[in-house]
């Protein structure tokens, strides 16, 4: 009995009172069960000379800090028009934890949510991205802010050889990682066990999870990832040619090479130095183009691209689920590409292409355009992940989401890129939110973050003692379609685009 009292007592002061993290002490808010932290720093704000420098550790503070806001976001480039959801700062290097757990002794499962934006935009604070909801199903979810744009990738000769010998350039990816070692040291005060840590993310978050598992320097952070949209055959950055561009940037901002460069681009303003890169980009005649800003082969958090780590069995040897919309090609609209461009990519085998996709395109250009841009970005790179996943003898599950709001059917032409997110989350019913879910978009949320969860709870997307998700395998080519007509596994999915596409990536590595 005295032992119940004592659990009962421990429980009740872990649900009203201050976490103790390596850092100091946590006050939340609690809405319904769930206990939210908000803006917990988990690195020193990389301001004045940790502007790119690798994230330095937070200072303790005394007394009860409160975590009930979210920090500012990273200084960024917007993406078509789209404003940051706060106020922007170089002091941004934060996180937020949602916990249902009622005492410290739960060892739930970890979901890492790292958002994406294209490096270049995003924040751990989007309203699509509240995580009480997958909370509410049993896990510790924390969400993350990192550097991106100039802030988050750059390189410059004078900043090398400063910092010979240190990590340079994916300034993005160390944040991260910085943010996954906080996860070890902390997560059991919220309730979380270390030892199950589940990263997901989207967009350049998804190709952010596929970074981290190629990165020798990220091993032992997870035990289980989840990739949407995140592409993965893509040619990192080489830091010779970053160090070039970081030149003209410096030009550009009226930073020669006289004197110390590096302290003269440390002098100037975050916000400042924004505006002044977005002018100069105005001036060059530049748009927001996929791949400005993409990581750096630096040989050591960055040894090579993605697939090829994969293809050589180098990756993390951890279960992967991965997948990729039936729209993509909605970023075609986002960073202004013109069809010409993507056609001028496989410009040597159009024909084949254009015979390939007849049925799907009736010959017209910008259709092709469409299809292609997702397909070779998105959704043939993700089969291509899936198969290399044999080699580190782990499994791996492959979707893809077609499944369009009903509201919006009637003049959509597919699932658009990050579509599926408020379904992974939940968040369908989100106050604030434009849709206006209908019931089939509900229970499809329901249906969708539920394999989420269940595969960070156990490494496997199924229901205990049901195959309803089958693992992939190259011989039988099965994936599982979350669409309109509801959830099928689907096998040989758009096959021969899949093997055009693949052939063509191997014939131009």
């Amino acid at each position: 009995m005295r032992f119940a009292i004592a659990l009962l007592a421990a429980g009740l002061a872990f649900a009203a009172g201050p976490v103790k993290i390596d850092s100091g002490l946590l006050s939340g808010t609690e809405d319904n069960g769930i206990r939210a932290f908000r803006g917990i720093p988990y690195a020193a704000p990389p301001v004045g000379e940790l502007r790119w420098r690798a994230p330095r550790p937070v200072t303790p503070w005394k007394g009860v800090r409160t975590a009930d806001k979210f920090s500012a976001t990273c200084m960024q480039m917007a993406i078509a028009g789209r404003p940051a959801t706060q106020p922007m700062s170089e002091d941004c290097l934060a996180l937020n934890v949602w916990t249902p757990a009622k005492t410290e002794r739960e060892r739930l499962p970890v979901m890492v949510w790292i958002h994406g934006g294209a490096f270049r935009a995003g924040s751990s604070s989007m309203p699509i991205y509240d995580g009480a909801a997958l909370a509410r199903k049993g896990v510790v979810l924390v969400s993350i802010n990192y550097r991106v744009a100039d802030f988050g990738i750059f390189a410059l000769p004078a900043l090398s050889k400063a910092q010979e010998g240190e990590p340079l350039g994916n300034y993005w990816l160390m944040d991260q990682i910085a943010a996954l070692q906080w996860v070890q040291r902390n997560a059991a005060a919220f309730g979380g066990d270390p030892k199950q840590v589940t990263i997901f993310g989207e967009s350049a978050g998804g190709g952010s999870v596929l970074n981290l598992m190629a990165s020798p320097a990220a091993r032992g952070l997870f035990q289980r990832a989840i990739v949407e949209s995140g592409g993965g055959v893509g040619t990192p950055h080489k830091l010779a040619g970053q160090e070039a561009a970081g030149i003209r940037l410096a030009q550009d901002l009226g930073v020669t090479g006289e004197g110390d460069p590096v302290a003269a681009l440390r002098a100037i303003p975050a916000a400042e130095f924004v505006h002044r890169v977005e002018e100069a980009q105005k001036k060059r005649g530049g748009s927001a183009a996929m791949g400005v800003y993409a990581p750096i082969e630096d040989g050591k958090l960055v040894p090579g691209r993605v697939a090829d780590r994969f293809e050589a069995g180098e990756q993390a040897a951890v279960p992967l689920m991965i997948g990729a919309n039936s729209y993509e090609a909605s970023l075609m609209t986002t960073f202004q590409i013109p069809a010409s461009q993507t056609l001028a990519v496989i410009a040597s085998e159009r024909a084949e292409a254009e015979r390939i996709y007849q049925a799907e395109t009736k010959g017209d250009e910008n259709v092709l355009a469409a299809k292609l841009f997702g397909d070779a970005q998105f959704v043939a790179p993700a089969r291509l992940l899936a198969r290399s996943m044999a080699a580190v003898h782990q499994p791996a599950w492959l979707y893809h989401f077609s499944y369009v709001y009903e509201a919006r059917r009637a003049s959509a032409k597919g699932a658009m890129h990050g579509s599926e997110i408020p379904l992974v989350f939940d968040n369908l019913l989100l106050p604030g939110l434009p849709l206006k879910p209908a019931e089939s978009d509900v229970k499809m949320a329901e249906q969708m973050s539920a394999y989420w969860v269940r595969f960070a709870k156990t490494g496997n997307p199924n229901p205990p003692g049901r195959e309803e998700w089958p693992a992939y395998e190259a011989k039988s080519d099965r994936l599982l379609e979350f669409g309109g007509d509801g959830i099928a596994v689907r096998t040989n999915f758009r096959k021969e685009q899949m093997d055009f596409l693949e052939k063509w990536w191997r014939e131009r590595k």
